[in-house]
């Protein structure tokens, strides 16, 4: 399951790389569709939802509108990820519960179920394999997971360096 935070979150289609990377430490992150920030913005009220987003308009109307709202600046991914889970204080880690790609839970399979998804060479070399339902997504502890794992401890150092003893200069009202 994604962390448990005091509330949802979603991201707008600008921060999808941002969301989708969220979700890999274990941080449930929605990405509706919504192009008209009108109606993203009102998906964010409704839910009671975080709204992330890089659009400063956005996220001054949003603001306006009792909608909480934390601005993300342009800047490289792991300074964007230790703002964001600093600011909402949030613990991120390697995570194989929750689909990188559409938030839903993953189950675990057997190799030979995934065997239906992947190479047979795949499904001989490992043996944990996730498979999201509603994507039809399989994942595996792969290659991958080297980079992952290197990108999380950059984002906690980055948190650590920047950030050590202060409040996040989030801008979440």
């Amino acid at each position: 399951m994604p962390e448990k935070t005091a509330t949802r979150i979603v991201a707008d289609v600008m921060l999808a790389k941002l969301a989708r990377w969220l979700r890999l430490f274990g941080i449930g992150v929605e990405n509706p569709r919504y192009t008209d920030d009108y109606k993203l913005m009102m998906y964010a009220k409704r839910t009671r939802s975080i709204l992330l987003t890089s659009d400063r308009a956005l996220h001054a109307r949003s603001v306006k509108n009792g909608v909480r709202s934390l601005l993300v600046e342009n800047a490289p991914l792991e300074a964007q990820l230790a703002y964001v889970t600093g600011s909402l204080r949030l613990s991120p880690r390697i995570d194989e519960k929750i689909c990188p790609v559409c938030n839903s839970p993953l189950r675990k399979i057997s190799a030979e179920s995934a065997s239906r998804y992947t190479t047979k060479k795949i499904a001989e070399e490992y043996d944990a394999f996730y498979y999201c339902r509603k994507c039809g997504k399989v994942y595996w502890r792969g290659s991958h997971l080297k980079n992952i794992e290197a990108t999380l401890k950059r984002v906690l150092s980055y948190r650590k360096s920047h950030y050590t003893g202060l409040p996040f200069p989030a801008r979440i009202r």
